[in-house]
């Protein structure tokens, strides 16, 4: 699972790696945020994260007109019924499309003075 050598010495970084171990995470899905090899908190990079969420938001709200809804109440009613599959079906099949990339996840809580 470690990072191959390049000619010149170099290591070379997957496209899922964890960002502190360079380990490949491809195959092995980060439970609860954390690298299985070695713990560090992780996340999906940011721009996966917004493309991901905006394909299924518009997807949630493609569903109900391709049924052929027209109402807005209905539109907003059906689209509440179905948001959180098509949430789980958009990212199972996205993340199957396009490999995931990680980064570092802040866990640290920021407070302002005041």
């Amino acid at each position: 699972m470690s990072n191959e050598l390049a000619q010149d010495g170099a290591t070379i970084r997957h496209w899922s790696a964890c960002p502190d171990c360079l380990s490949d995470l491809r195959d092995s899905e980060p439970q609860s945020g954390k690298c299985p090899f070695c713990g560090a908190p992780v996340e999906l990079i940011w721009w996966q994260r917004y493309l991901f969420g905006t394909i299924a938001f518009a997807l949630t709200i493609a569903t109900p007109l391709l049924v052929g809804i027209r109402s807005v109440v209905w539109i907003g009613i059906v689209s509440l019924m179905v948001g959180y599959p098509v949430f789980a079906i958009t990212f199972f099949v996205l993340l199957k499309v396009l490999p995931p990339k990680y980064e570092h996840r802040l866990d640290s809580l920021t407070l302002l003075p005041g």
